[in-house]
């Protein structure tokens, strides 16, 4: 095999079974490699819209939208965006509203695609872009079928960021939303991230039981009242399920026996 292809093909690799960013002088330790070598894959790759430059620090490099778009090709016709797809697109038309598949990437949820209704007015959030563990929808569906380790681990050190004046940025404030959602079977995203914007989540799972991704509904808040949102919430946590015995899931319930249910916080599609 090609140096340079399976070395890039290592890069990618360790960047995406990371749970964080890597500069370059992490990848060239991880992978004994020459920096002029390690120069030229990743400025290509970041050229080619692979790979990107974390915003956060404008230096580390996470997975970019054309590795995303690239992923959602090749599992276009054998995978769980066509098993999502199947289940998107008759809830969106359902409920009048926008239906988001998230997967978990970098200690965020990265949006993979997005289902309309017809004519629904809905926040445009493009495939690639990240919202939050503890403050969106898919975040804290994400996080509810983890243990407490695990999510004190995936959330990092509080106080968390603040978006807006509901944001939880406690670990306490977390965890009772989680119960909630644990026992609804839906987490709710209640103007956290984005002032009037209001949503629900449930997370797909696999065989194992672990996280692969996340289903959420998202609107305006005049658009989802509390008693809407309940029906909705409701039919996004038996969508979420049905696309999880698809994958193999067995339960019956996808926020239940979350103990010892870890994910490897790698994008497995």
């Amino acid at each position: 095999m090609n140096n340079t292809i399976k070395r890039t093909m290592n890069v990618l690799a360790l960047i995406a079974e990371s749970n964080q960013s890597l500069n370059m002088a992490e990848i060239r330790k991880a992978l004994n490699l020459p920096k002029s070598t390690a120069s030229d894959i990743l400025n290509s790759l970041v050229e080619l819209g692979i790979l990107n430059f974390n915003p956060d620090d404008g230096n580390s490099l996470t997975l970019g939208e054309a590795f995303f778009w690239l992923s959602a090709k090749f599992v276009n016709n054998n995978g769980l965006l066509s098993i999502a797809r199947g289940c998107m697109q008759p809830l969106a038309e359902k409920i009048g509203l926008s239906v988001f598949l998230s997967v978990f990437r970098n200690g965020k949820m990265t949006f993979l695609e997005k289902t309309d209704a017809d004519n629904a007015l809905q926040p445009n959030y493009l495939s690639g872009s990240v919202s939050p563990l503890h403050a969106s929808a898919c975040g804290k569906a994400f996080l509810a079928i983890h243990d407490f380790p695990d999510i004190k681990s995936l959330v990092g050190c509080e106080p968390f960021e603040r978006f807006t004046k509901n944001t939880l940025v406690s670990y306490g404030e977390l965890l009772i939303d989680i119960e909630a959602a644990r026992e609804r079977k839906y987490s709710i995203e209640n103007m956290e991230r984005t002032d009037q914007i209001v949503g629900v989540a449930a997370p797909i799972r696999q065989a194992d039981s672990s996280g692969i991704a996340a289903i959420s509904v998202l609107g305006l808040c005049q658009h989802m009242p509390d008693d809407r949102m309940a029906v909705i919430g409701s039919e996004i946590s038996m969508a979420a399920l049905r696309i999880s015995k698809r994958l193999g899931f067995v339960g019956n319930n996808v926020l239940a026996s979350f103990d010892g249910a870890h994910d490897k916080h790698t994008l497995r599609l």
